[in-house]
């Protein structure tokens, strides 16, 4: 095979990489979930209004969430007719697609019949109330819970961490193949200047419940999806984005009514602020973030297997530094600051070292698919 067709034969492969959900998932993850915490950040930055009462605002912003994915759906749902060929789609909606995100799925058709077959009916509801689906939701209010106390002892290097350790986690728990590479991959990512390993006993304590709630949640979710796919008769019984927004704003008002949020809100008259439109704008944006980040990840959690969910959740982790550099004029984090072994230029030459290696050594598969695939067609023809 000369020089030329075996660049070609490359790029053929390439390009057919590059239509796997998996990667076209992780891909729009790590686009949409960046630029939603640049926006977060940015808007708080620059808000005049201060609402120092986290519970409500996590109620707040799941109920926007919800008022605005509901409002998409219904709003998809009468459009959708509306385009060719789309009310024999419309008839059959599928679960497993409507919380799809990658690439391919971008496309208006495919974005307005995703968002239509979200909205469940009384029987579908139901038949997501799973017990992976109960416990996902109830795991990401008990992550709320422990960041919030978390953000008021321990440092953000060391909260940077507790992001991380999930993945060591779900490594013990997946099979073998494929274990010794994904916790190089996590030695490089920790081994960071934006990483830190100190904090008090109750700090550690935070950060390791953080990470193994943060595990469980994904492992149920993911099961959630497995389980979804086998049973064809119950068509909406894959978990989605709506069926979670809902479970996590009902399982978080009990810990709001037991604070004192309310009444401290009330007695300081920040209550007022909700009469004003500037501070609606700005709870309406950073919620719209947030469930743009969540709809991202929403589709790490149905293409991928919770190690390599974890490993891009950790790539977007170290990115953001950067990109809160380059655009909001952050200081980056330095080895000096965290003690780390690793500057960001030696993460970087050792993360694309790994890439390249992974690349390298799934090389051979994927061509000798290529070429099966190549025969096939052949004999078919």
């Amino acid at each position: 095979m000369g020089t030329a067709e075996s660049l070609r034969h490359g790029l053929r492969l390439l390009a057919s990489n590059s239509k796997r959900p998996g990667l076209q998932a992780a891909l729009v993850y790590l686009i949409v979930a960046p630029s939603a915490s640049v926006v977060s950040s940015l808007v708080g930055s620059l808000s005049e209004y201060r609402f120092p009462h986290p519970l409500l605002t996590t109620v707040l912003h799941l109920s926007i969430s919800l008022l605005a994915l509901v409002g998409l759906s219904l709003l998809a749902q009468a459009l959708l007719p509306l385009l060719p060929s789309s009310r024999r789609l419309l008839s059959t909606p599928r679960p497993s697609s409507t919380s799809s995100t990658s690439l391919s799925s971008l496309t208006p058709r495919a974005l307005l019949l995703s968002l239509a077959s979200n909205l469940p009916t009384r029987r579908s509801l139901l038949n997501s109330l799973t017990p992976y689906t109960l416990s996902s939701s109830l795991l990401t209010i008990l992550l709320s819970l422990i960041e919030l106390r978390a953000t008021r002892i321990t440092e953000s290097p060391f909260w940077t961490l507790a992001r991380l350790l999930p993945l060591p986690l779900v490594l013990l728990v997946s099979s073998a193949q494929g274990r010794g590479r994904g916790m190089i991959v996590w030695a490089v990512l920790v081994a960071g200047p934006a990483v830190g390993w100190k904090a008090s006993a109750e700090g550690m304590l935070c950060g390791v419940s953080y990470a193994a709630c943060l595990a469980g949640w994904v492992l149920a979710a993911r099961k959630g999806f497995e389980e979804g796919e086998k049973e064809e008769e119950h068509v909406r019984s894959s978990p989605t984005i709506l069926v979670h927004l809902l479970l996590c704003t009902l399982l978080l008002l009990p810990p709001l009514v037991l604070s004192q949020e309310i009444s401290n809100a009330a007695s300081s008259g920040h209550f007022g602020f909700f009469t004003e439109v500037g501070f609606w704008l700005q709870e309406i944006v950073m919620a719209l973030a947030g469930l743009a980040s969540l709809g991202g990840f929403w589709g790490l959690l149905k293409h991928l297997d919770p190690p390599t969910i974890f490993i891009v959740v950790g790539l977007k982790d170290f990115l953001l530094p950067f990109l809160f550099s380059f655009l909001l004029g952050n200081p980056l984090p330095s080895k000096a600051m965290t003690g780390s072994k690793l500057s960001d230029l030696q993460q970087i030459f050792a993360l694309l070292a790994l890439g390249a290696y992974h690349l390298a050594d799934s090389w051979p598969q994927a061509a000798t698919t290529s070429a099966e695939q190549g025969e096939g067609r052949a004999k078919e023809g």
